[in-house]
């Protein structure tokens, strides 16, 4: 065998391994990005969950909202009806004094 013999199987080798490399870099590289979409599908189901949950949370404090209004003006109609109710109360009362 000659040098030149030598040198050939070296080369092809060595063209070899190089492929074996780039092969094994591309898989690699390639199941990163499988996982990389993975992840990004799952955060993004996660964020959309996330804005559901935090719309409903708002639709019920707006519910809320409303009903601690109303309760309020309701409120505020029985306190009156209570004070002209006293207030007729305590003048039959002074009327009897009188």
């Amino acid at each position: 065998m000659d040098s030149s013999d030598l040198v050939e199987k070296r080369i092809k080798r060595c063209m070899e391994s190089s492929a074996r490399s780039v092969a094994a870099s591309a898989k690699s590289i390639s199941a990163a990005m499988a996982q990389s979409q993975v992840a990004t599908r799952t955060q993004s189901d996660a964020m959309a969950q996330l804005a559901r949950e935090a719309n409903e949370a708002r639709e019920r404090a707006v519910d809320l909202n409303q009903k601690l209004r109303a309760e309020a003006a309701q409120a505020a109609v029985v306190a009156q009806a209570q004070d002209a109710a006293a207030a007729a109360f305590y003048r039959q009362i002074d009327s009897v004094k009188q």
